[in-house]
């Protein structure tokens, strides 16, 4: 038999490999380690009996170590160098991370689950066909001593009853005989090919000398930074009073910056004529008394609030510090610069400064609603806090809870400005952002931190104003919160043909019908707020009877809270009490003659707002407008010439629309 020739490739393969966790190792690495130098005996026994060695010597002494470390050197170093001279000894032990090829498992047999087990031709052959091979062969040979190994490994695994050592199993002489040895082995290997010459590199061109670096300038000094100025329009200049600029020239010489701020630079800025001029100033109030008391006479009545009155000729000019809010006790929080004096102010349109030298100091765009076509009145950082209560409804939508309210930080420091705001508005000088107005109307509240003195001498200016209609409508919340008893007309239905609106509409729209004349319109806004309560429901129509009366009560005490003067409110109750009764051509004498002259005609001046109100039927214009030119006659001609010339213009009309005024339920 041909001795076949030791290769290393087929002898290393993944099949050949033992399972190192049956004999308690983590990796292949570590068994391997261990089998080298013999720290488990059963393993070294199966290898040895399988290479023929009866006497297996127990001690493991420093010699065999070192054989044992020298041989495996030796192989691992044929095995990656190529080399052929690898030593037979039989106690070499074959390492490395290369595996026998699935050729040699085919050759040996364990490719095939059978063979593994070993028949019992294979099994009564074995030992024939061991003697065999240890005859064929000689032991110097390396290639025959590695077919011995494998050759009697699978007889003396099988005795032993070890299954789990792969190496010990091999098939017969008779099957390694017919097994061709496959092709993919035999196939010899092309000669390399001869490398291309390499093409000569190109010279590399000389480099271009370094230019010599210019000398560093020596740094100049840094110059010392100037104070920030405020960003004003230098190029407008508004005309000041002589008056007022000697101030502000004064304050400069002392080494103080001054600025006109309020209402006085919004009058100047529209060419209006300005009576009242506000200075703020970086002086602190005794400074203020210290500059000007040897000058001018300095009043100190509003030094409570941190205002000094500098009387120059005939004008009053208010000089204050800067101040960043007054409290609620009405003292001033002291600041130290315009910016803060500025932010202390609700609207933005009260927050543009001006000084002689710099101009305009306009820091939250406040001039653009200055010079709009009307004022307009938007809250300091509204776009702050309506992006805030955006993101809260959103956050709340989404867990279904109540979104808190968001107050404008002005309006909490400054519940005043909500009666400003109302005013301005209800005289026309100024319309109102929406969100500031949602903002008021969502905070009604802030009012009872008001005094009711305050109240009622600011509401006194809203509902004498042009547009008191639209303002009772827009701002009803802080009209609600001021009297509580109008509530309950908001969103009343009347269910009567001759009214064509809510109840809380009718009463908006009559106050402003009505004449400007303070009580007369407190009356008009209050006589039917007796309605609610006597309302009687009889299917198609509504009724309320005793109105009147019941009204009378609820304004009387509703006038306890709202403070006025004690003859207007006589005339209010006198208006709402007697509102609901008709004033004809014939009567008007008898109710000049027991009610008076002007408590006649201020009835004449209810009714005639009233009755227009009730819908826009033309009817009803013409009947208010007869009734308005019998209250004026009443005033100039008196009691008698108007008992005397019943043939008049005035009341000749009233005769021909007595049947319409019956027919239309006035």
């Amino acid at each position: 038999m041909e001795k076949k020739k030791f290769d290393p490739e087929e002898f290393f393969n993944e099949d050949f490999e033992e399972d190192p966790e049956e004999y308690g190792y983590d990796d292949y690495e570590e068994y391997i380690e261990d089998d080298i130098y013999g720290d488990h005996d059963d393993i070294d026994l199966n290898i040895y009996k399988a290479l023929g060695v009866d006497e297996i010597p127990d001690d493991r002494d420093q010699e065999r170590r070192s054989r044992d470390k020298r041989n495996r050197n030796i192989l691992t170093d044929s095995v990656y160098q190529g080399e052929k001279n690898i030593p037979s000894e039989p106690d070499i032990i074959f390492t490395g991370e290369k595996r026998p090829p699935e050729s040699f498992a085919k050759l040996s047999g364990f490719a095939d689950p059978a063979a593994r087990a070993g028949s019992p031709a294979e099994t009564a052959g074995s030992a024939e066909a061991r003697a065999a091979g240890e005859a064929a062969a000689p032991s110097s040979s390396a290639a025959n001593a590695a077919e011995m190994r494998h050759g009697a490994a699978a007889p003396a695994a099988a005795a032993a009853g070890s299954a789990p050592a792969a190496r010990s199993a091999v098939a017969s002489p008779a099957a390694v005989a017919s097994v061709e040895v496959p092709k993919e082995h035999e196939r010899k290997k092309e000669p390399e090919k001869p490398r291309e010459p390499e093409k000569p590199r190109e010279p590399e061109k000389p480099r271009e000398p370094e230019k010599p670096r210019e000398p560093e300038k020596p740094s100049e000094p840094e110059k010392p930074k100037e104070p920030e100025k405020p960003k004003g329009d230098s190029t407008r200049k508004l005309e000041i009073p002589k008056p007022v600029m000697e101030i502000i020239e004064i304050l400069k010489e002392h080494t103080y910056t001054s600025y006109l701020v309020g209402e006085c630079v919004n009058m100047l800025i529209l060419g209006e004529r300005v009576m009242d001029f506000d200075i703020a100033c970086d002086a602190t109030i005794e400074r203020i008394t210290a500059i000007f008391e040897d000058r001018f006479k300095v009043r100190e009545d509003l030094l409570e609030r941190g205002e000094l009155i500098i009387i120059n000729g005939a004008m009053g000019i208010s000089v204050a510090p800067y101040r960043s809010r007054i409290d609620g006790r009405g003292k001033p929080i002291y600041c130290k610069t315009i910016d803060e004096d500025l932010h202390r102010r609700t609207f933005t349109s009260e927050t543009v400064a001006y000084n002689p030298y710099s101009g305009i100091y306009d820091k939250y765009n406040g001039l653009a609603c200055i010079t709009a076509e009307k004022t307009i009145l938007k809250a300091i950082d509204e776009e702050i806090y309506e992006r805030q209560e955006l993101e809260q409804a959103n956050a709340k939508k989404k867990s279904k809870e109540q979104p808190q309210k968001v107050v404008i930080e002005a309006l909490r420091n400054s519940p005043e400005s909500i009666l400003t705001a109302m005013q301005k508005y209800a005289r026309g000088e100024a319309e109102i952002s929406p969100y500031t107005l949602k903002n008021i109307n969502d905070n009604a509240d802030l009012l009872d931190m008001i005094m009711p003195t305050e109240i009622s001498r600011s509401f006194r200016r809203i509902i004498l104003g042009r547009r008191i209609t639209d303002t009772l409508m827009n701002f009803r919340e802080p009209v609600f919160r001021i009297f509580p008893v109008l509530r309950e007309q908001f969103g009343f239905d009347q269910k009567s043909e001759y009214q064509e609106y809510t109840l809380y509409e009718h009463t908006a729209k009559a106050v402003g019908y009505a004449f400007p004349d303070y009580a007369v319109r407190l009356g008009v806004l209050l006589h039917d707020i007796g309605k609610p309560d006597c309302c009687a429901d009889r299917g198609e129509y509504n009724t309320y009877y005793g109105h009147s009366e019941r009204g009378v009560m609820l304004a009387r005490d509703a006038f306890e809270e709202y403070e006025a003067d004690n003859r207007v409110i006589e005339r209010v109750l006198f208006l709402i009490g007697h509102h609901d009764e008709h004033i004809s051509p014939e009567n008007v004498v008898d109710y000049t003659e027991y009610y008076g002259m002007e408590y006649t005609r201020l009835l004449l001046l209810l009714q005639s707002a009233n009755i227009r109100a009730k819908s826009s039927d033309p009817v009803n214009e013409r009947v208010s407008s007869t009734l308005r030119q019998l209250a004026d006659n009443v005033t100039t001609l008196g009691v008698k010439p108007l008992a005397q010339s019943r043939q008049t213009a005035t009341l000749n009309e009233l005769r021909n629309i007595t049947d319409l005024m019956s027919r239309n339920g006035i």
